[in-house]
C-alpha cells in the first residue's frame, strides 16, 4: 500500500512553524516498510514537506515520527 505523508512542523500555540529547520526520521512496526530517508528541513519548505511512503502489510500499522 503506497501512501503520501504530510509532515507540518507547528509551535506551541499550534501554528505553523515556517522556520523549522530539523531533521525528521520515520520508523514503523511494519518490517517491510519502505520509508523516507531522514530528511532536514530547509527554509524553503516553510514548515512543511510532503513524503512517499510504502506498507507491504494489508493494513496500514502503527508509524511513528521522530523531530532531531
Amino acid at each position: 500500500m503506497a501512501g503520501i505523508v504530510t509532515v507540518t512542523a507547528k509551535d506551541a500555540y499550534g501554528n505553523v512553524a515556517t522556520g523549522y529547520l530539523g531533521t525528521v526520521h520515520f520508523t514503523s512496526t511494519d518490517a517491510n516498510a519502505v520509508l523516507p530517508a531522514n530528511y532536514k528541513f530547509t527554509a524553503a519548505n516553510a514548515g512543511t514537506h510532503t513524503f512517499s511512503v510504502t506498507s507491504r502489510a494489508p493494513a496500514l500499522r502503527q508509524s511513528e515520527l521522530v523531530t532531531r
